[in-house]
């Protein structure tokens, strides 16, 4: 790689749980030995391709469905085994689940959940559960310890990070949102990264999936976010990337006249902002699902996790990398300064 290229690996590794959709076993335990076998698969072609900067979304720690593996201290572990250097660790939020703080919670959701006829007409129909299954007690109290994170092998400074949606003010409401919406606490975290090559802002997201307008609202934050840091740091270029849950729509979407402009498309069109070229729908272009797509990994159809830059960068090298060990697939940027 060029001494004046700065690369970055973007993956939602939905916890190394596998290539199948697995949002609604969320809580079930996932294999160990499949577990740590996904990571250094992972960690195999970070050493293919090197990064600088590795932006993971849906890591856990200290977790009952992971076996309380350190999901990013072992991948750090992994990459320093690979001669990739002492990567540091930035942990973005998530949020912490634990049994233990609500037993009887959790009695009468193990008891509704195992009786048919209540499950399917009153939970289901009526308030909306059932998106997440809950493990048999016999397996021992749930404890759900999850974050995105940010691995950089240079300095960082100024490490921020918002919740984009206030945290419920009680824990039966926080379990209420995670069982009927799979709130996972999305938020962002922006740091400055003190690469030798230029010094960068870099934003790292995980927006909403369920609750579209939610997303929409949360794409609004983080075009603020990016003016702010237009204002506060005007010199210095600014990289965003993530899991948007939204792909790119195309300018034939008129963004005034039709409100339906999904959350990545509406962030693609910040005036300080654009996306690689490929990834985005033209009148006379689609982009081809099996380049550039990256979820599911199984059949990959939507490009919802992409790497977008201020004007002041460009794309040397874009590649979405076909891994098959989680349901999104991992995207793999080289980044250069223009000479202005």
């Amino acid at each position: 790689m060029n001494a004046n290229e700065v690369s970055v690996v973007v993956f939602n590794a939905q916890y190394f749980s596998g290539p199948e959709v697995n949002d609604h076993k969320i809580l079930m335990p996932v294999d160990k030995d499949q577990q740590i076998e996904r990571i250094r698969k992972f960690a195999d072609l970070c050493c293919e391709k090197n990064p600088d900067t590795i932006l993971g979304n849906e890591f856990q720690e200290n977790s009952s469905p992971t076996h309380d593996l350190n999901q990013a201290d072992f991948l750090k572990e992994e990459l320093q085994a690979r001669g990739l250097g002492n990567y540091e660790v930035i942990r973005m939020g998530g949020f912490n689940f634990e049994e233990s703080e609500s037993p009887l919670i959790w009695r009468m959701a193990r008891w509704t959940y195992n009786n048919d006829y209540v499950r399917e007409n009153f939970l289901i129909k009526r308030l909306g559960f059932g998106k997440v299954e809950i493990p048999s007690e016999k397996l021992g109290p749930v404890r759900l310890h999850t974050s995105d994170v940010i691995l950089t092998r240079y300095p960082y400074s100024e490490q921020n990070h918002q919740y984009f949606l206030p945290t419920p003010p009680t824990k039966l409401q926080f379990y209420l949102n995670f069982v009927t919406q799979k709130d996972e606490r999305e938020g962002v975290t922006s740091c400055i990264i003190h690469h030798p090559a230029f010094d960068t802002i870099f934003h790292g997201l995980h927006l909403g999936y369920g609750n579209r307008t939610n997303r929409e609202k949360q794409a609004e934050r983080v075009c603020e976010i990016i003016d702010d840091y237009l204002e506060v740091y005007p010199d210095l270029p600014q990289i965003l990337a993530g899991d948007f849950n939204s792909a790119p729509e195309g300018l034939q979407k008129k963004f005034r006249l039709d409100r339906k402009v999904d959350a990545l498309e509406r962030i693609i069109r910040h005036p300080a902002l654009h996306c690689h070229p490929d990834i985005y729908p033209r009148n006379d272009y689609v982009p081809p699902p099996h380049l550039h797509a990256t979820y599911p990994s199984l059949a990959p159809e939507k490009t919802i996790d992409a790497v977008l830059l201020r004007n002041d960068l460009y794309f040397t090298d874009y590649e979405v990398c076909r891994l098959g060990i989680s349901d999104h697939e991992p995207v793999y940027v080289k980044i250069a300064k223009r000479n202005l």
